[in-house]
């Protein structure tokens, strides 16, 4: 906030991972919106298609995204999903199926499944 009164932002990165999850970035969202602060959100890079999923419905929800949403699933070699997120001309289509919007690829989960001790 300091920042902004400053003058020395226009707005702000938002990542989940480094804000601790979904609510929290969704208060720093609002609170940077409430500042006049542009905002985008995104992914780690190689995040799965899940992550990306979750950070798409917190897009719908955010007040502004003027610098828009980063996902970065296509980087991965292998995916956890049946059909991976896919970006086209700058926009995320819009997830309809139920919960966050995607089918798990179970046979894809077994392989980086990891057996503890």
């Amino acid at each position: 906030m300091e920042w902004q009164r400053a003058g020395a932002i226009a707005g702000v990165n938002l990542k989940t991972i480094k804000l601790g999850g979904i609510a929290e970035t969704m208060r720093v969202a609002v609170v940077s919106d409430a500042l006049g602060l542009a905002l985008d959100l995104a992914s780690k890079t190689g995040e799965s298609s899940i992550g990306a999923a979750a950070l798409v419905h917190l897009g719908y929800t955010i007040p502004n995204l003027d610098w828009g949403i980063n996902i970065n699933n296509h980087y991965l070699a292998t995916d956890l999903v049946k059909q991976p997120l896919r970006q086209k001309n700058g926009s995320v289509e819009c997830l309809t199926s139920p919960g966050l919007g995607i089918e798990v690829d179970e046979i894809a989960l077994r392989k980086f499944r990891v057996k503890p001790g």
